[in-house]
């Protein structure tokens, strides 16, 4: 299947703050996909091991979605894919957005004629996948540590070690 990527096409408005869990995704897809070969291959990806971890855990939970269920409220989620298979899609296609419903938001749309060309589609991107949905997640974690800055500890590293860096109260 023919792949086209339209990437990072950014809304126009603002939008409410995103809602949702750190490292959380909403899987929009119906019931027997999430259940089948798609939502298998869409979990083994998605929901590998944290690397660097002594006991195992999940890069992300996901969280299934059919489509007549994603309302208004889900739509404001941080981390949103989107599977849809139709026949009538000619080609398989990746669209990723940002702040759609509300920002900082991250939603990628997978729109395939098949279940075999959505696995082909997301196997063939899906390492691009996981670090969009990173990149989501690290501005969410350093917008979160912006809001309380050890502003004493910030100073000690760039005047010792000349490292400009936003440090966490927490640190």
């Amino acid at each position: 299947a023919a792949l086209i990527i339209t990437s990072c096409a950014e809304s126009k408005t603002k939008g409410p703050n995103s809602t949702g869990r750190g490292s959380e995704i909403i899987v929009v897809c119906s019931k027997p996909v999430w259940n089948g070969p798609i939502g298998d291959t869409i979990k083994a990806v998605l929901m590998q091991s944290m690397a660097g971890l002594p006991e195992a855990e999940p890069q992300y939970t996901l969280i299934n979605i059919p489509e007549k269920d994603f309302s208004r409220f889900l739509q404001t989620h941080r981390n949103v894919l989107i599977v849809d298979i139709k026949p009538e899609f000619a080609k398989s296609k990746v669209e990723t957005l940002k702040n759609v419903w509300s920002q900082p938001q991250r939603v990628i749309k997978m729109k395939a004629s098949s279940d075999t060309a959505m696995i082909n589609v997301f196997a063939k991107n899906s390492e691009a996948i996981l670090e969009l949905f990173a990149q989501n997640e690290r501005a969410r974690f350093s917008a979160q540590n912006a809001l309380s800055r050890n502003l004493v500890l910030e100073k000690t590293l760039l005047d010792t070690f000349g490292i400009k860096m936003v440090v966490s109260n927490d640190f």
